[in-house]
């Protein structure tokens, strides 16, 4: 069990226990309760950052309508959680089950501004640097008002492994760092 992340006004703290019960938690300074957070399959989630008003974002697992059933391998995807209720972010590409398809890890004290990565589209080049497909790997994330905001100047997916990790920011979602996944496996710290 670890606390993951505290409101800027540090009223609300929000973690969660992946080792054992696959659950989270918002704590409330003002009044000491803890607060399993539920609302997702099995109400397995991992809760990652906290506002000032005690919204929470993170990852979350999803049935997707109904597709998947409890004990079943869920789709894990990024959500945002208030009052007892998940609601998923807007992906880029279609979510995959039971892969890991992103996370959102910041949020603003206002809530406008949430800031984690998501499966991207990645093109394939020639040699000739003429685009000849696509893939799906990892992409830092900007989300303004819940609306996914586009990422330009992606580097080629032939220049990196599983993809680039978004897992810090700042307030206004400007300035984002983590880490970059090469092609031979080795990772790097990055700002974008």
């Amino acid at each position: 069990t670890a606390v993951h992340g505290v409101s800027p006004n540090g009223r609300y703290a929000v973690g969660s226990d992946r080792d054992y019960s696959q659950m989270s938690f918002l704590w409330d300074r003002e009044t000491g309760q803890f607060t399993l957070i539920t609302g997702s399959l099995g109400d397995c989630s991992n809760a990652l950052a906290v506002n000032d008003d005690g919204t929470v974002v993170g990852y979350f697992d999803y049935d997707n309508n109904g597709e998947v059933s409890e004990g079943q391998t869920a789709y894990s995807i990024p959500g945002v959680w208030k009052d007892g209720t998940w609601t998923a972010l807007e992906l880029e590409t279609p979510m995959t089950l039971g892969t890991y398809n992103g996370e959102a890890n910041t949020i603003s004290a206002d809530g406008r501004v949430i800031t984690g990565y998501i499966n991207g589209r990645y093109y394939i080049k020639n040699e000739n640097g003429v685009i000849i497909g696509e893939s799906a790997k990892l992409r830092p994330a900007v989300w303004i008002d819940g609306v996914l905001q586009p990422m330009e100047d992606l580097p080629s997916t032939d220049e990196m492994g599983q993809g680039m990790y978004s897992v810090s920011a700042s307030a206004d979602g400007k300035v984002m760092a983590g880490l970059y996944d090469h092609p031979s496996g080795s990772r790097a710290p990055v700002c974008w």
